[in-house]
């Protein structure tokens, strides 16, 4: 039994239902009271951990416990606690000079474990905040947009649009493949807090049209990403994902860090991003309008 849960564990194929229970057994302890998945209350074992840029690289996502200490998870969950936001969050959080440092943290320490590089600068950061009462869901997706400062026309570049005031365009694939989402938890979340679902793989097939995308999740299995608060997820953005409306009554807190090259092709610029001394460079006025993500 064990030499075919690691079999299915390292196959390259789609995951089936044994590899799903395999990864969530192995990523957490936790146990199943009306069809509900609760964590316990200790640091869980990770599977990811002990080689994340292979399997950042392979599944397009890894999970890493522990990454904030208690001061320090505190401490980010009264700046988030002081922001205004409408309906899911922001996207404008890397304007304030506390994501920058965090920014340079994650970067730091992520470096040290081969999973950023020294080019890369934290070029976004989101804030999510899910509940009962402040509630969404996303359908199973690819993120293909990016912020950059200003409209710049170009053949390799796709759709426009604008969100908070600041331009995204959609940038050729390479771009895309060169990006790595840090998704820092101030809060535990269970199947109860509508988790991020993944498709482990999905990331090396491309960028994928709606029909293609319905097709990959019929024949594929999703894995929940449950986490301890101060714990973060990793991932690519072209891996397809999802995440579900939370039940339970407390928040679901999330920073989500976009790192990607500090220079981007065709005379585009980013909007916001931070050098590595941890001081952030702001491209707007402050924006009021608010996003749904995951």
């Amino acid at each position: 039994m064990v030499r075919l849960l690691l079999s299915a564990a390292i196959s390259d194929r789609p995951p089936n239902a044994l590899h799903h229970a395999f990864l969530l057994a192995m990523c957490h302890d936790y146990h199943d009271t009306s069809e509900q998945i609760y964590l316990r209350r200790r640091e869980p074992r990770n599977y990811f951990l002990k080689q994340p840029m292979s399997e950042l690289d392979r599944h397009g996502f890894c999970i890493l416990p522990g990454l904030l200490s208690q001061a320090e998870l505190e401490r980010y969950q009264s700046h988030t606690d002081q922001q205004r936001i409408q309906s899911a969050g922001t996207r404008t959080i890397l304007q304030h000079a506390w994501a920058g440092e965090l920014a340079q943290y994650l970067k730091t320490r992520l470096m040290a474990q081969g999973l950023l590089t020294a080019n890369q600068v934290a070029i976004q950061c989101n804030y999510f905040e899910k509940s009962s009462e402040r509630n969404w869901l996303v359908a199973m997706h690819q993120d293909l947009s990016i912020p950059v400062k200003e409209r710049i026309e170009h053949a390799s570049l796709g759709i426009w649009s604008r969100k908070e005031e600041g331009w995204y365009v959609q940038p050729p694939l390479e771009i895309l493949e060169s990006l790595t989402a840090v998704r820092v938890h101030l809060d535990d979340c269970t199947m109860a807090h509508g988790p991020l679902r993944v498709i482990p793989g999905s990331h090396r097939v491309g960028k994928l049209s709606p029909d293609q995308i319905s097709a990959y999740v019929t024949a594929s299995e999703e894995l929940p990403c449950l986490v301890h608060s101060g714990s973060a997820v990793l991932m690519k953005p072209l891996l397809l994902h999802a995440s579900s409306k939370a039940t339970a009554p407390n928040r679901r807190r999330v920073l989500h860090f976009v790192f990607g090259p500090e220079v981007l092709p065709f005379g585009l610029a980013w909007q916001d991003h931070t050098v590595f001394d941890g001081t952030a460079t702001a491209g707007w006025a402050e924006r009021k309008d608010a996003t749904h993500d995951h």
